[in-house]
């Protein structure tokens, strides 16, 4: 998600896992779902904003594997890290991660309160798929 809070829907993406290559076009809310090796421990998303393979690019490197419960700051920070809204997970609910959250929560439509609450749990479950 962009720093306005709109997604990166429609960009050519490139995944790179376990020595494969996956290319392909984001979804509409910006999502790239591919089925990767079940050995695979981490990933690297390019995503370009421009066109490919000239244009800016976004890199995420993602790892792949069991995430904490949403409802802890382990996973809600994993999960955030994740989509992009921070840097790694994190077991403290720092200035890092509620300014992750509120930036999630600007773009998602829920209350802006910076905090781990109901709503902001259910929809981290519901975008990350666990």
């Amino acid at each position: 998600t962009s720093p306005d809070g709109a997604a990166y829907g429609g960009k050519t993406y490139r995944l790179l896992v376990a020595g494969r290559k996956f290319d392909g076009t984001t979804r509409a809310d910006g999502g790239v779902e591919e089925q990767v090796p079940q050995s695979a421990q981490t990933a690297h998303l390019t995503v370009w904003l421009d066109v490919y393979p000239t244009g800016r690019t976004l890199v995420w490197h993602i790892a792949i594997g069991e995430v904490a419960a949403a409802s802890t700051v382990r996973g809600a920070t994993a999960r955030l890290a994740n989509m992009g809204y921070r840097r790694g997970a994190s077991e403290e609910a720092d200035a890092e991660t509620r300014a992750a959250l509120r930036a999630y929560q600007a773009a998602h439509g829920l209350a802006l309160s910076g905090e781990l609450d109901g709503p902001t749990i259910a929809r981290l479950s519901e975008d990350h798929g666990s």
